[in-house]
């Protein structure tokens, strides 16, 4: 579901047009930002998003398992695969009880995976990936090489021609990634609850 959002276009089937606020986006569809925009999303409850200025992404797979508990949380595992083609995205795994939320964030450097509890940010730049976690942890798996890495809060990974490089501690970038990563995750929740409080998605 888009929770906010300005100046953000989705493609489906084929078709182009504006996305609004309160509507489903569905596997298959591509979102698309213009300059200064950005798209807020709840691909899945528990998962959330945010798409950045004149960025792609592209949803591939949304996935709920439900154990078939209709009274207690029956909602066991939220599993969404995506591409991140072009930009900037601020993700916030959720984790209630017993269920789970998972992210595969495929970019044409890396393939990225993220568990319940996480946040973080991805940055797909022409020439490099960076990706930046605050917290929990996050996965890089780069293209070209036949290892993962794992990155944990304040830490961050840059991927490029030359290979996959665990960043140098940067104090005024790291400061600016985790107040964006954590102003951006207040923003969502509030969006998401306020979503809530319509009618059932």
């Amino acid at each position: 579901m888009v929770l906010d959002g300005r100046n953000a276009f989705v493609t489906a089937k084929g078709e182009t047009r504006p996305v609004f606020a309160g509507e489903n986006i569905f596997r298959g569809s591509t979102v698309e930002t213009a300059f200064d925009s950005f798209l807020d999303l709840a691909l899945l409850p528990g998962l959330l998003a945010r798409v950045d200025s004149k960025s792609a992404l592209a949803i591939t797979d949304l996935k709920i398992a439900i154990d078939g508990n209709e009274t207690a949380d029956g909602m066991r595992e939220r599993i969404a695969r995506a591409q991140l083609r072009a930009g900037r995205m601020i993700v916030r795994l959720d984790e209630h009880l017993f269920s789970t939320s998972q992210l595969h964030l495929e970019t044409s450097r890396a393939k990225i995976d993220a568990g319940s509890a996480a946040l973080f940010l991805v940055d797909a730049r022409a020439d490099s990936l960076e990706v930046f976690c605050a917290r929990g942890h996050v996965d890089v798996a780069p293209a070209k090489a036949d290892h993962t890495s794992t990155i944990w809060p304040h830490e961050r990974i840059r991927v490029d021609a030359s290979g996959a490089h665990h960043a140098s501690p940067d104090p005024i970038a790291t400061k600016s990634d985790y107040g964006d990563c954590f102003r951006v995750e207040h923003l969502l929740q509030f969006e998401f609850e306020e979503r809530r409080q319509l009618p059932p998605w």
